[in-house]
């Protein structure tokens, strides 16, 4: 992730992905644990994650695993997929803003500039994409 130069009113310092071959001052915002996992893919929204069903035993306890990556191609909708599931820790606090960092506002809080506000430690708002039960009529 890269850190943008702005810092919101709440005083998050505005952070976003990048691509870190392409991007020199690059640093790390979260350490990972994943665990071996499947899941079926349900919908892909548009600028947003996958959603996967995950059965609710295969989630480990203790923990905050709320984020679900396949390994290889992409499953068709309603078809399993080999995978992990994601633990996510922030490593310091951040304003983060999936896309349209380069737009954040300093005189605005970070949930007006259409961020999450992260604090260091587990972190389940920035990249959930799992769900534990079918939606009704999917």
């Amino acid at each position: 992730m890269r850190f943008t130069g702005v810092t919101t009113r709440d005083r998050y310092r505005v952070a976003t992905h990048v691509d870190c071959d392409a991007v020199p001052d690059c640093t790390v915002g979260w350490t990972l644990n994943g665990v071996p996992a499947s899941a079926s893919l349900l919908y892909n929204p548009p600028m947003n994650h996958p959603v996967f069903l995950v059965a609710r035993p295969d989630i480990p306890q203790p923990g905050a695993y709320s984020h679900f990556h396949w390994l290889g191609v992409q499953a068709p909708l309603g078809h399993g997929a080999p995978g992990y599931l994601l633990q996510l820790a922030a490593i310091d606090s951040f304003c983060f803003i999936h896309h349209g960092a380069e737009n954040a506002m300093a005189d605005w809080t970070c949930r007006e500039n259409g961020g999450v506000s992260v604090d260091a430690g587990a972190d389940t708002a920035t990249h959930p994409n799992l769900v534990t039960n079918r939606p009704p009529g999917m």
